[in-house]
């Protein structure tokens, strides 16, 4: 147990590190899957085919490619496309996807608005899965942007941000869905 989590610490450090450097000119970091991990997608972050051809996964996608897909429904919420489907791909027992949904319909509903490019999958790695769960780590980059919060509102506005995250996911009926994402850094 205390070497999977030295591991995982490492891994982390090196991810967050790796991160730490690239600008959206750098190319995407790249990081050899532990072994035994056999499932890393990394497309390229100037192809924006990568990002809309996983926009809406099959119903036998793989754990690293719904995380990508929620990432690209919760992308066009932030540009005023609706909610449903990020949430289409989030578990209903998934307090920590409300969090991150329910203040973009809050925003909306306001007559605000978002001005960002959202989140982009730097790399992604599956770091665990079996029949009830997988688990997967990922390098997300957040876009800097404006939030105007409300109608009228003085807009709100932030830099860009690096964080290392986990997404863990439970199988359904339509396949993965996300139940739960933290974030390391």
């Amino acid at each position: 147990m205390e070497r999977s989590r030295s591991a995982f610490a490492a891994l982390g450090l090196l991810l967050a590190c790796a991160l730490a450097g690239c600008s959206s000119q750098d190319p995407v970091p790249k990081v050899a899957p532990a072994s035994g991990m056999s499932e890393s997608v990394s497309p390229s972050a100037s192809d924006p085919a990568s990002e809309s051809a996983t926009a809406t996964p099959s119903k036998k996608a793989r754990p690293v490619a719904v995380v990508r897909s929620w990432v690209a429904a919760r992308n066009k919420a932030l540009r005023g496309e609706g909610v449903d489907d990020v949430r289409e791909l989030s578990a209903p027992s998934c307090r920590t996807c409300d969090g991150l949904i329910e203040p973009i319909e809050e925003i909306y509903s306001s007559g605000g608005h978002f001005d960002t490019a959202g989140w982009r999958i730097a790399k992604a790695r599956l770091r665990s899965t079996g029949s009830s769960r997988a688990v997967v780590d990922a390098g997300v980059v957040m876009a800097g942007g404006t939030t105007v919060s409300e109608a009228g509102a003085t807009p709100n506005e932030y830099p860009p941000e690096r964080h290392m995250a986990v997404f863990k996911l439970q199988p359904s009926e339509k396949g993965w869905l996300v139940s739960f994402l933290g974030f390391l850094s």
